[in-house]
């Protein structure tokens, strides 16, 4: 999913996709609202360094 100069879907698509996530119950945050609990899990699951 990359854009080019004749193509501009990504961003179409990308909102398509979060507005369905949402609708599944998914939530979309921030690293800056993690909890210190939930950065340490993410770190132990090796989601982020």
């Amino acid at each position: 999913m990359h854009d080019t100069y004749y193509k501009h879907f990504t961003v179409e698509s990308l909102l398509e996709m979060i507005s369905y996530l949402k609708k599944q119950g998914f939530i979309f945050r921030t690293f800056e609202d993690l909890t210190e609990a939930e950065e340490k899990e993410m770190i132990n699951l090796g989601i982020i360094k």
